[in-house]
């Protein structure tokens, strides 16, 4: 929900921000580019947030086989994974998670810093594309948390989570704070600031905005490492239940 809410907003008042920050004179060529930026980072990262995904299952052997023998987690079945391992799987792929997360903030903290547009627009998209390659790990351990008949609503819950905790909140959320923390760069019902003059000196509220809706995605370090935990204690009750059963 963190990560959801946090691209959603960007997306929404990507353009504004930049603009306000001055990185581009024209409005249009800002939101074009901030566009072309958001897309791409989701384009490339998705596809290769799988593939690491796919990997891991690989490693469990539960993954379906595609043409190549290799696996797949588009094609993940709940018949083709036994029981033990899905706290097993979940404990591999949310570590995983976490230092893409991390490694994505080392990327986009920076651009609180710059003056460049071209510099500013590629580290958001190395740390966009971070973020988004999270997406299908998300999915998976999402599903393996839960038995078999009940994986659809394990990700109707994660869909419904993720609006109401992040890409439907937090835009307006984060829309009031720049307003408060930059009130000449309120966008008028013509799309223009209605406070040009006064927005050009007010970056630095732009900026705190920016770094707030940064700081939010820490949170899913924090949860995704939760999770971790509570699934390293289930596999040790397994463990325990098995040896229990040998005596």
């Amino acid at each position: 929900a963190a990560i959801f809410g946090v691209v959603t907003a960007l997306g929404t008042f990507g353009g504004a921000f930049i603009l306000a920050l001055q990185l581009f004179d024209d409005e249009k060529v800002a939101a074009t580019w901030f566009g072309i930026t958001a897309a791409l980072a989701g384009v490339i990262g998705t596809p290769l947030g799988g593939s690491l995904v796919d990997k891991i299952l690989a490693r469990y052997g539960a993954g379906d086989n595609d043409n190549d023998g290799g696996a797949s987690s588009s094609g993940l079945r709940g018949e083709g994974i036994d029981d033990s391992l899905r706290h097993p799987i979940i404990a591999s792929i949310l570590p995983r998670m976490n230092a893409l997360v991390a490694a994505a903030m080392l990327f986009i903290f920076p651009t609180l810093a710059m003056q460049d547009a071209a510099f500013f627009l590629f580290f958001l998209f190395v740390g966009w594309t971070l973020l988004f390659a999270t997406q299908t790990g998300i999915s998976i351990c999402a599903m393996l948390s839960v038995k078999n008949a009940h994986r659809p609503n394990a990700l109707a819950f994660i869909s419904i989570a993720g609006h109401l905790l992040g890409d439907v909140p937090l835009p307006i959320i984060l829309g009031l704070i720049k307003d408060h923390l930059a009130p000449g760069c309120k966008v008028g019902e013509d799309g223009s600031f209605s406070k040009p003059e006064e927005c050009a000196s007010q970056g630095k509220g732009v900026r705190a905005t920016l770094a707030i809706a940064y700081v939010w995605v820490l949170w899913a370090l924090v949860f995704f490492e939760l999770a971790r935990r509570l699934s390293r204690i289930e596999i040790g009750k397994r463990r325990r239940d098995e040896i229990n059963s040998l005596l």
